[in-house]
């Protein structure tokens, strides 16, 4: 076997059995959901969303089947506090990537038709401006990030009454 055909074998079994998904120049890995209890209103979608090709790429929303409503959000500091914010959208530069993780940018995913347990899985689509479609399949992890609290904890409020832009 030749260097490049290894390298190339190597590639698609590495795609194979990583949680990744593919459209047109983005490619997202990694997707997962935090497991939440029984009662939280909503919980966080994260991932690395990677554009391969030479335009940037603006996510303007998702949705999913799982979830009422999904918005895009970033986690930010205001004065001493850290607060979360919905975003219009997030710009992926040209051969970048976005990645959505806990205290930063992320999908916040609203009012869950059931509860999720760790190892199911969420469809979500991603939506993009210039018309793009990405679906994928999150799965349901538990716990949190390694010294920081649970940001999601205080978005019980989420639902009909929610207003974009405000924490």
């Amino acid at each position: 076997m030749t260097r490049s055909a290894g390298r190339i074998g190597w590639l698609t079994l590495t795609m194979m059995f990583s949680a990744s998904a593919w459209a047109g120049d983005v490619m997202v890995t990694d997707p997962w959901v935090r497991e939440a209890p029984l009662t939280a209103q909503a919980v966080g979608g994260f991932m690395v969303i990677e554009n391969h090709g030479v335009a940037e790429k603006v996510l303007i929303g998702a949705e999913s089947s799982q979830f009422k409503k999904v918005e895009l959000h970033e986690t930010v500091k205001k004065g001493d506090m850290m607060v979360m914010e919905a975003r219009p959208n997030f710009v992926i530069p040209s051969h970048g990537k976005a990645t959505l993780a806990p205290g930063g940018l992320h999908l916040m995913l609203i009012s869950p038709v059931k509860p999720l347990k760790e190892g199911e899985k969420a469809p979500i689509v991603l939506k993009f401006k210039d018309g793009e479609t990405v679906s994928l399949e999150a799965v349901v992890r538990k716990g949190t990030a390694p010294n920081m609290k649970d940001e999601h904890a205080g978005h019980a409020q989420h639902g009909a009454t929610h207003q974009p832009g405000k924490p």
